[in-house]
């Protein structure tokens, strides 16, 4: 009877402990997702709605992570590759820890060194996206996209978002702080960007 109302009301008690080096390698976990040893989650797809941690040396590389909670990549090269989405948090700590990873998140807070190094982050379907940008270079050829009708925020701490592009297109509404931090200052990238899109919306009126 337990396993019959269970079933009917959709519920999972999973609870996939990796501990090992390559333990859930390749699987499609769901339910409670725990990523401690080494590759222990490597090209996994994981659905949930609990906090996921990617805590060994790159624990959830190459993955799809879906949360409603907290994603954290807190090993080294955690999550480099892996496309990390969450309504709620992101937390990109371990060196590396979120390189190369395709990012749709709310809250992305970036700690560790080179964190979200050749990362890009899109805004998508996310009315608005605040990123901390924290670790020593850590957001070094990081690739902001903001989109139309989108709000992206980027806070900024020491050198943390040297060399990061931040990518505003036309409608949308970015800021950055402190503002000597400023990436979209006169010829960046950036606003190289938002000019080329400008440019085009008006030569297609």
């Amino acid at each position: 009877l337990l396993c019959t109302i269970i079933q009917f009301l959709g519920l999972s008690l999973s609870n996939n402990e990796c501990y090992d080096a390559w333990e859930c390698q390749s699987q499609e976990l769901s339910g409670s997702v725990l990523c401690y040893g080494y590759q222990s989650c490597e090209s996994s797809t994981i659905t949930s709605n609990y906090y996921v941690p990617c805590a060994g040396y790159k624990s959830c590389i190459n993955s799809n992570i879906i949360s409603s909670n907290t994603i954290a990549c807190n090993g080294n090269y955690a999550c480099s590759n892996a496309q990390l989405s969450s309504p709620d948090v992101l937390r990109c700590h371990g060196n590396s820890g979120c390189y190369g990873a395709d990012i749709d998140a709310v809250n992305i807070i970036a700690n560790g060194v080179y964190a979200l190094n050749a990362a890009t982050i899109d805004s998508n379907d996310q009315i608005r996206v605040n990123i901390y940008s924290k670790g020593y270079l850590s957001g070094m050829n990081a690739n902001i996209v903001c989109r139309s009708g989108k709000m992206c925020n980027l806070y900024c701490s020491g050198n943390g978002c040297q060399d990061l592009n931040f990518g505003c297109l036309a409608g949308s509404t970015c800021t950055v702080s402190p503002s000597i931090c400023n990436p979209l200052r006169p010829n960046s990238k950036s606003d190289l960007l938002r000019e080329d899109n400008e440019n085009a919306n008006e030569e297609s009126e």
